[in-house]
């Protein structure tokens, strides 16, 4: 989930994991709570002064920064920890009803809402199952499940709606199991505009690579270093982009769009091949559905019969070989 700025808010730019050193110029100020913010998320509790260390930011700016934050309710201090020497440290820590995230995937199979607090911790969900993603139906369930998990979050402190689904999705109706030009619906289609009439809050939307990309440099620990190449695997393969701690989305947001790396071939429509193509869990499916096995089922973890195991290990091989 990637989560956007309210303007008027007093979340501001709060929101997500800050780069790792800072300045102490009035300029910055919404830098320097991001900063502070993302450093204790990384920590858990960070003292005053372990919050300037860790933010190269002066005792002073920081200690400024810390108070305000907590006079918003965004952090919250916990009881003194007595140390081996020197006066006891108050570790200040995010204060998990500070703030709100909430999020959307729309996928080839459901459309998904959660709703989390500032810990990143899941506070409720919604799920809609769907035979297949037409624009109407899809941005329906979006739009109720949104409004739904809104009335949960606490007055004021929502910092919006993210929404991750695939892009360009109106070019893959034949892989997706639809006639050609059943998904033209979302072909230059205003999503976060047509979210955010329906639920009065301002949207954002990703592709799911890059969303995925996003939560996990925030709240995982998977991206253990500055730089690195996020792939993902959903319907289709694809990426996400980290550099120098950030999160790189390119000029259209599909910085890491692996998924378009030529490969030698054409596909099943004349088109170009694609690494999309090849390495993708769609195309997998497809690969066990042509074996007479249930692509779906087994790809969602279900074991494959006795009888069909050999079968389903075979198709499984010949789609690695490619992929």
């Amino acid at each position: 989930m990637y989560c956007q700025k309210v303007k008027g808010s007093i979340l501001g730019d709060r929101w997500g994991r800050a780069p790792v050193r800072g300045g102490d110029t009035s300029r910055l100020r919404a830098y320097n709570e991001r900063l502070i913010i993302g450093a204790i998320r990384q920590a858990g509790a960070l003292s005053k002064a372990e919050i300037a260390r860790a933010t190269g930011l002066s005792a002073q700016a920081a200690s400024v920064i810390v108070n305000r934050l907590l006079a918003e309710h965004l952090l919250a201090k916990r009881r003194k920890v007595r140390g081996q020497v020197g006066q006891p440290q108050t570790p200040i820590a995010l204060n998990p009803e500070g703030a709100y995230g909430l999020g959307v995937k729309i996928g080839r199979r459901s459309v998904e809402a959660v709703l989390v607090d500032f810990l990143g911790a899941v506070v409720a969900s919604r799920r809609f199952a769907h035979a297949a993603p037409l624009p109407g139906p899809a941005l329906a369930q979006a739009a109720a499940a949104a409004r739904e998990l809104a009335a949960l979050a606490r007055p004021g402190r929502l910092a919006g709606l993210g929404v991750a689904m695939p892009g360009d999705l109106h070019e893959w109706a034949v892989e997706l199991g639809q006639t050609p030009g059943a998904l033209d619906g979302w072909r230059g289609l205003d999503v976060a505009g047509a979210l955010a009439a329906a639920t009065g809050l301002e949207t954002t939307v990703s592709n799911d690579a890059t969303a995925a990309c996003a939560a996990e440099l925030a709240l995982g620990d998977a991206i253990a270093c500055r730089s690195a190449l996020y792939l993902y695997l959903g319907a289709f393969i694809g990426g996400g982009l980290v550099l120098d701690g950030r999160l790189h989305r390119g000029a259209r947001g599909n910085a890491a769009a692996v998924g378009s790396m030529p490969m030698a071939g054409a596909d099943a429509q004349g088109r170009a091949r694609q690494l999309i193509h090849d390495a993708s869990p769609l195309f997998l499916e497809s690969a066990l559905d042509a074996a007479g096995l249930d692509g779906a089922a087994l790809i969602a973890g279900r074991q494959a019969a006795p009888q069909a195991e050999a079968e389903a290990e075979a198709a499984f091989a010949r789609w690695l070989d490619t992929a």
